[in-house]
């Protein structure tokens, strides 16, 4: 339906779904990271516990290789294409963005402290979108982790991607949060 400019919401409803329920999987959710030909590599699971609190588990298949981009292969075809990639903080906001615009997206896994461990090279050449969640600062350390997410992006791919543009979502912390008030791809804010 997206090729014929159907609204996401709209598409849901017509399934009897809300956005919110196309997004947060309280019995928790397995997100397969794989090789460019698609072998699998590691797997992240996220939970929530009876009072809603994520927790997290992985499987990893070589623990001393670097860490790969989440939908690897059609990341790679993006890139390939010359298609924008949306690079966000987790695998969540991924599949916000591809089930409500049809875009290319992609995360590294860990969370935000740890982008610097993945391997951006796919990243290199590519039309880069960063989604920048909207954190509030640590309470015990004060320190607010989308900000380094975005300097290790910036570090990582300021000279090597074709262009870099960072934005933060319209309506709530980040992306799935954006789609999930009824935003546009367009309605996202400039970070810089």
């Amino acid at each position: 339906c997206h090729s014929h400019g159907c609204d996401g919401a709209d598409i849901l409803a017509a399934l009897g779904l809300s956005v919110a329920e196309k997004y947060h999987d309280v019995k928790g959710t397995a997100y397969t990271y794989t090789d460019p030909l698609g072998g699998l590599l590691r797997t992240v699971t996220r939970w929530y516990d009876p009072q809603g609190k994520r927790s997290f588990s992985q499987s990893i298949k070589d623990k001393k290789a670097a860490p790969t981009l989440y939908r690897l292969p059609r990341v790679l075809e993006a890139v390939n294409a010359g298609e924008t990639v949306y690079l966000v903080e987790g695998e969540e906001d991924v599949h916000a963005l591809e089930a409500a615009f049809g875009v290319t997206a992609t995360t590294a896994p860990q969370g935000a402290a740890n982008f610097h461990k993945a391997d951006p090279s796919p990243l290199y050449g590519a039309h880069v979108v960063a989604v920048v969640d909207r954190d509030d600062p640590d309470p015990k350390t004060g320190k607010i982790a989308a900000l380094k997410w975005a300097a290790d992006v910036r570090t990582a791919l300021a000279d090597k991607a074709a262009s870099l543009r960072f934005v933060y979502a319209a309506d709530g912390k980040d992306a799935t949060d954006h789609i999930t008030a009824g935003r546009l791809l367009e309605d996202f804010h400039d970070a810089d």
